[in-house]
């Protein structure tokens, strides 16, 4: 049984022989063990799945048109199909799925991930132009201060705490706005309930915050 081998990778650079320890085992290789060692290895796989990260992301914008279109043109041509297919599951899976909506609906990250998904919904439903961005985005572009009231917003409270962090459309959608992230800033959950589908943000400041309400 050997007890040293050397790493067959050319950028190696442990050394070599090497012991066998720095290698994992391989029954079909003949000396049982990886040609690489475990740090070639690993490098390896952290810079294939880099080149992939950098292959996916240059590509899905070609593609992802094409591939919406496809799903569009797909539902469209089958939607009995689906829908039945969908209500046959949820019948034969009835506690599964009402066990995945409790955790959901419990869940701080995917309640906010649904709100911020029935606004990008209503844009589109109201044809009106929708950007794809992270909550956690306007949270720092904003410096954590609520744009109605000027407040500090703490992450600590949870919906649907009054004080709790919300997205607030500045033009609401109801009334033309986009979801854009100039169209869109942080608020209180009080303060954007106030605000409702008012437009005049400055005019709303005064209006409720000047009696210290």
């Amino acid at each position: 049984m050997i007890d040293k081998k050397d790493c067959g990778s050319p950028r190696c650079e442990q050394g070599n022989p090497q012991p066998v320890a720095n290698f994992h085992r391989n029954k079909q290789n003949k000396s049982g063990y990886h040609s690489y060692c475990k740090a070639c290895r690993l490098r390896e796989t952290e810079e294939r799945r880099e080149h992939k990260r950098r292959y996916d992301a240059a590509r899905y914008p070609v593609i992802r048109e094409g591939r919406l279109a496809y799903q569009r043109e797909y539902y469209l041509s089958h939607t009995e199909k689906i829908k039945r297919r969908v209500v046959a599951w949820t019948r034969a899976n009835r506690e599964r799925r009402n066990s995945w909506m409790r955790g959901y609906r419990v869940s701080p990250y995917w309640r906010a991930k649904g709100r911020i998904y029935s606004a990008q919904r209503r844009a589109r439903l109201r044809q009106r132009p929708v950007e794809t961005f992270a909550f956690r985005e306007i949270l720092l572009r904003d410096r954590g201060c609520c744009r109605i009231c000027g407040w500090p917003v703490s992450t600590k409270h949870a919906w649907p705490h009054p004080l709790s962090a919300s997205l607030d459309h500045v033009v609401p959608i109801s009334r033309g706005g986009a979801h854009l992230r100039s169209n869109v800033q942080l608020a209180h959950l009080r303060c954007n309930l106030r605000k409702a589908a008012k437009v005049d943000v400055a005019h709303f400041h005064k209006l409720v915050f000047s009696s210290g309400s």
